[in-house]
């Protein structure tokens, strides 16, 4: 009887996490690029590698939500 209840409960909360987790929207703004270098030529590389990735994943999830409310609104 006990077990059922704590099955209960795992899965009450399991099904909250699910649900409620992806709705949450951890970043809302894009985040600037820094102004200035470090010095260090590996570190610069990999910031400016990372900045052109992070800016290609930020605009191709801006168009994924933008279809998403076209394709709802049709």
């Amino acid at each position: 009887m006990k077990l059922l209840k704590n099955a209960t409960n795992i899965l009450f909360f399991l099904m909250a996490f699910v649900f409620i987790v992806p709705n949450i929207d951890a970043q809302s703004k894009q985040i600037k690029r820094p102004k200035s270098k470090v010095g260090i030529s590996s570190v610069d590389t990999f910031v400016k590698e990372s900045f052109d990735i992070y800016g290609k994943v930020y605009k191709y999830d801006g168009k994924a939500k933008n279809r998403r409310v076209e394709f709802v609104k049709i």
